[in-house]
């Protein structure tokens, strides 16, 4: 007996958040409640530090205007994909001469 499912339809809510398009924002429910942090825009533009809430996915309000996440001393990773699933916090220190440019002293 073969059990085929039919995939569910999604529906747009809204075709415009408040909050301004971005990439690799971390987005999780708590609370009764859709929560967007942060993310990145692009390489010309400082990444968003701010945090967005919504009950109904409509409705958006900014609950942080810049988070203090910023972090200039290395790069940190949380969690991610591996075998098995972890949940640790790692952190590169980066040797500060690879943020110079040639020529800079």
């Amino acid at each position: 007996m073969s059990d085929v499912r039919k995939n569910p339809d999604w529906g747009c809510v809204t075709r415009g958040a408040d909050w301004a398009a971005r990439d690799s924002h971390g987005a999780l429910v708590h609370d009764d409640h859709l929560w967007v942090l942060g993310g990145w825009y692009s390489p010309q533009t400082p990444n968003p530090r701010d945090v967005w809430k919504s009950a109904d996915g409509l409705r958006w309000t900014r609950t942080v205007e810049a988070a203090p996440w910023e972090f200039s001393d290395g790069i940190r990773m949380a969690g991610g994909h591996a075998e098995p699933l972890g949940n640790e916090v790692r952190r590169l220190e980066i040797p500060e001469e690879w943020f110079m440019s040639e020529g800079d002293t």
